[in-house]
């Protein structure tokens, strides 16, 4: 017990000082050394050792670990802190919707009123973000998750939380995404030994982002690129990487967005991060076809494809932009329409507002004029 303890101590230490896989391996032999007796304690040192190799880019430890420690548990909420920890891996190596329902299942377990359901909650609200989706039903799981922080005095948790209503609320055009992101960031310093993900200075630059600061929260990436490279955090740079390309296509930069998404590829790879592979993949596509290159169509198709087998929405819309782009370049609008229609039509359906959040409807718009469709490019236009 004591030896277990002291591998405990030395696991924080290592993962304060920015080395998470050494602090996995540490958890995984406290794990080996725990008696018998104490179940709680193993199981805590199984979830966080599965965290640790999430963190350093090793998802598929840390899925093993994760469920080899469900099929132990009973329910209740070490079995629902399990439950998120799986689906928090699914939303990046294998699929959004298996996360989600994974997320439900975890909220179902728990305890009511729990941390554990609050932070699964909040892990459903922001993988309906990510699937962009169902985003008012996100802005209140995440609202409730940040009640429930309060309530158990969980500043963490309710960083997490308000950063996600942010980002719901923004895509949806609420104004009050504004404050809440305000709100959010104060909380800051009580998440810097989380991933940068985790932490609420990227949602806020997001919405920052979408609300056309496009050199501030350039600039906000930047610097949280080389933290979470000091910190060893290889489970946020495949991110944060794909939002440097995203606004170096908004600024024109199609040269640097190619340099960041070819860096973040090769993070989301060696992770097994296919999610974050596909919408990486779209993004370039993007970039590529702002340059007249033929390569956009290979890396679009290969987004679409990995899109289509990890419910990636994101990489979906950027993927079938760059397709619809590159045949509008080529004077062909009614062919662009087939890949850019879709995506109003989705966007319109879940009721998605914010303009920084719809950057193929120019496009879609100067198809619908070329094609003579003018009544429905005036509605496309009113809604931007």
């Amino acid at each position: 017990r004591g030896v277990a303890a002291a591998l405990d101590e030395a696991a924080e230490r290592a993962l304060a000082r920015g080395a998470p896989r050494a602090a996995a391996l540490l958890l995984e032999r406290a794990h080996a050394l725990t008696p018998p007796g104490d179940a709680p304690a193993a199981a805590r040192r199984a979830l966080d050792a599965a965290s640790a190799h999430h963190e350093a880019g090793d998802t598929t430890r840390a899925r093993t670990l994760l469920e080899a420690e469900l099929s132990r548990l009973s329910a209740g909420n070490e079995r629902a802190r399990a439950l998120f920890g799986l689906a928090r891996v699914r939303s990046y190596d294998d699929d959004l919707r298996g996360a989600a329902a994974l997320f439900e299942q975890a909220a179902a377990e728990a305890e009511a009123g729990s941390v554990a359901q609050a932070l699964a909650r909040e892990g459903l609200s922001g993988t309906l973000f990510r699937l962009r989706e169902r985003l008012a039903e996100s802005v209140e799981l995440s609202g409730r998750a940040a009640e429930a922080a309060r309530v158990h005095d969980a500043p963490v948790l309710l960083a997490e939380a308000l950063a996600t209503k942010a980002l719901s609320e923004a895509a949806i055009g609420r104004p009050e995404a504004a404050a809440t992101a305000e709100e959010a960031l104060p909380l800051q310093p009580a998440c810097l030994d989380r991933p940068i993900l985790r932490q609420p200075r990227f949602a806020v630059t997001v919405v920052r982002f979408w609300h056309d600061d496009l050199v501030g929260a350039r600039r906000e990436f930047e610097e949280m690129a080389a933290l979470a490279a000091d910190l060893g955090d290889e489970s946020s740079l495949p991110y944060v990487r794909v939002m440097l390309g995203q606004i170096d296509c908004a600024l024109g930069r199609f040269d640097d967005a190619l340099r960041e998404t070819n860096a973040g590829r090769t993070i989301a790879e060696q992770a097994g991060q296919r999610t974050l592979l596909a919408y990486l993949l779209a993004v370039r596509a993007v970039a590529d076809a702002h340059r007249g290159l033929d390569e956009a169509t290979s890396s679009a198709t290969q987004a679409l494809e990995l899109a289509g087998r990890t419910s990636g929405i994101p990489a979906w819309i950027f993927a079938s932009w760059a397709l619809g782009h590159l045949a509008l370049a080529r004077g062909e609008p009614a062919a662009a329409l087939e890949w850019l229609e879709p995506l109003r039509e989705h966007h319109r359906r879940e009721a998605i507002e914010e303009p920084g959040a719809l950057p193929f409807l120019p496009d879609g718009i100067e198809a619908l004029l070329e094609v003579g469709r003018l009544a429905d490019a005036g509605e496309a236009l009113n809604g931007y």
